[in-house]
Parts: C-alpha cells; sequence; structure tokens
C-alpha cells in the first residue's frame, strides 16, 4: 500500500509539473510566435515540447518562468524566430534549477534495481548516488564493486557511530553532524528506491 501511495503521488506529482511547464513555458513562447527548429518537422516538434514538458516537470513556476525569459532572449535560426534545440533548453534549465536526484528517471531506475537495494543495505548508497550523479550513467557491477570498496571506510565509521549512539554514549560535535547528514543522505536513497520500486520511472 505504501508503495501504491507513494507512485500515486509521484505521478500527480509529475503531471501537475508537466501542466506547469506547458502553461508558463511552452505556451507563452509559442504565442510569441517562435517557430520550431528548421528543418524539423510537425510531429517531431510537438514531440520535442511534450519532451520538455516531462524532463521539467520538476523545476517550480518561478524557475520555469525564469527559463522562458532566458529562451525569449536567445532565439534560434537566422532570423533569431526560432526554438532553440531541446538539449540548449534543458542545459540552461539545469543552470537556472539543477534537478534532484529523485527528479531523474535515472535514479529511480538504479535504486529500485538490485545494485541500489545492495548499496541500501550495504550502508552505501550515498556513495553510489554520488557516483551516478557524476557519469549520468547506470552502473555495472564492476563500477558497483569499486563504490562498495570506496565506501569502506565511511561505513565503517558510520556503523561505529551508530553503534555508541545506540549504547547511549553521547558523540562528539563534529560526529554527530557527520552521521546526520549521512543518515539524511541515506533516507533520500531510500525515497528515491520507494518511487523507483513503485514503477513510476
Amino acid at each position: 500500500m505504501a508503495e501504491k501511495g507513494v507512485k500515486a503521488m509521484d505521478s500527480a506529482a509529475q503531471k501537475a509539473g508537466e501542466t506547469r511547464v506547458r502553461q508558463n513555458l511552452i505556451d507563452p513562447l509559442s504565442r510569441l510566435g517562435l517557430l520550431r527548429p528548421s528543418g524539423m518537422k510537425v510531429d517531431a516538434f510537438e514531440a520535442m515540447q511534450r519532451e520538455l514538458c516531462q524532463r521539467l516537470a520538476y523545476m517550480p513556476e518561478t524557475h520555469i518562468e525564469a527559463l522562458r525569459e532566458t529562451v525569449e532572449d536567445n532565439p534560434a535560426g537566422k532570423s533569431r524566430d526560432r526554438w532553440p534545440a531541446a538539449t540548449w533548453i534543458l542545459d540552461r534549465a539545469k543552470e537556472i534549477s539543477p534537478p534532484s536526484p529523485s527528479a531523474s528517471p535515472l535514479m529511480r531506475a538504479l535504486f529500485g534495481h538490485a545494485f541500489g537495494q545492495q548499496a541500501l543495505e550495504g550502508g552505501w548508497a550515498p556513495e553510489l548516488l554520488d557516483h551516478v550523479k557524476k557519469v549520468r550513467r547506470f552502473p555495472t557491477q564492476d563500477q558497483c564493486n569499486y563504490v562498495q570498496q570506496k565506501a569502506r571506510d565511511n561505513v565503517d565509521r558510520a556503523n561505529r557511530l551508530k553503534r555508541r549512539r545506540d549504547r547511549g554514549e553521547a558523540l562528539q560535535e563534529d560526529d554527530g553532524d557527520w552521521l546526520k547528514r549521512r543518515e539524511t543522505r541515506e533516507q533520500q536513497c531510500r525515497e528515491i528506491a520507494e518511487i523507483g520500486q513503485g514503477g513510476d520511472v
């Protein structure tokens, strides 16, 4: 039931986000008269717009409006009257509003996969998240093994601190802050996994 709830909430948020992009980016730029990119057929242009709505659904309204202004000021084509390429728009969107990991289908797929589950169980999920955010590719088994090995010191430190805390021992401020940050990131990974396992990727 929890997974269905997460999936339903995520689907609703995605749909609302796509509508937000349509209303605050796609439609206003179309009303301004921006033409589809040179050589692009109508069906391909419509598909590009749908893809933009899906990919940018994570953005808040104010950031979408900032992106619209950026596109308005940087039209493509010799006559500067055409839509820029989708890749250019997506790059500008990342500058204005970097997507959170949970907004990425790649991250959802990762933590819905056995690799992500192993990382969560083994305590090295934050390192796996950082690795995939950096390379932007789904990892191989060898890469996961490498990440797990590199994370060993952090995992051991976290386990030691958790055991001390569970025994009621007071942690030094630096250790306590470090553990709190790590547990926050671990929780973030678990939330991504819940969405990924819900199938809404």
